[in-house]
């Protein structure tokens, strides 16, 4: 059975129906509004709020945070059988690992799609910014 997923921001339920795990968001905060197709979703609290009683309710397998979650509250989730990822990426590697623990989490997990992803991420850096240069040792 699929692992079901609360994210606690906009950019993890964004990233949760990007890699085609929407069906498995169990909930979503307020202020999640995209995609469309999280319109009709439970509401799980605010982004720097997240409601514990409903969160619970919503009996899932993983919450995705992103540093909005105290410790205590995560305890929280945790003693109800409840796995919390802190998902807060500040680089591109960060948030492709993270990408692929949720994936893996969630039963979800395809290799090819990320490394693709990657290589479509690294191509796009290179043409804002030019390609490496080799440089003499």
């Amino acid at each position: 059975m699929p692992v079901t997923i609360v994210p606690l921001a906009p950019s993890h339920t964004g990233i949760l129906f990007a890699l085609g795990l929407g069906d498995q968001v169990a909930g979503i905060t307020a202020h999640c509004d995209y995609p469309p197709e999280a319109a009709g979703k439970p509401r799980a609290g605010l982004f720097a709020r997240p409601d514990l009683a409903k969160i619970v309710s919503l009996q899932p397998g993983l919450v995705v945070a992103g540093g909005n979650i105290t410790g205590s509250q995560g305890e929280e989730l945790r003693k109800e059988g409840i796995k919390v990822m802190d998902f807060l990426p500040r680089t591109v590697a960060e948030l492709f690992a993270g990408m692929e623990k949720i994936a893996e989490i969630a039963g979800a997990f395809h290799r090819n799609i990320f490394t693709r992803q990657r290589e479509l991420s690294f191509y796009c850096l290179f043409a804002l910014v030019g390609w490496p240069s080799a440089r003499a040792n």
